[in-house]
């Protein structure tokens, strides 16, 4: 059986962790309807996420969160080659105004052949191009 796959976003992430966060019911929902797909985290959105959640919520969540992901069999922290790390250089260089970290999920998710799950509209359009 093949399953479906999904290239994940720090914004959807931040949002399902915090529950203030205002998208954080609409990430529940949707994570509890992906129960049955993989997930792939670039390993710089891992990094960023882990970022933001420190500084927004503190340490203690981080760690939690960090656990939760690594240890998870439905999630994929996909760890990048040297090669990979140069295309999505080149991505973030022609793509312009988006983050490093947006660059890797665009790059994946072609790669890969696979939808993205993110609150970011600009990072869904880019993964379609």
């Amino acid at each position: 059986m093949v399953l479906e796959m999904h290239v994940i976003d720090t914004s959807f992430l931040v949002s399902f962790y915090l529950p203030a966060d205002e998208n954080n019911p609409k990430a529940l929902e949707m994570l509890e309807r992906m129960a049955s797909e993989q997930l792939v985290i670039p390993e710089y959105i891992l990094y960023e996420t882990l970022t933001v959640l420190n500084y927004k919520a503190g340490i203690e969540l981080c760690k939690s969160a960090h656990e939760e992901l690594a240890n998870n069999s439905q999630v994929d922290i996909y760890h990048f080659d040297k090669h990979e790390q140069k295309e999505i250089i080149d991505l973030f260089f022609k793509l312009k105004k988006i983050s490093v970290a947006d660059a890797s999920v665009v790059y994946l998710a072609e790669k890969l052949g696979c939808g993205v799950i993110a609150f970011d509209l600009q990072l869904h359009g880019l993964a379609k191009k």
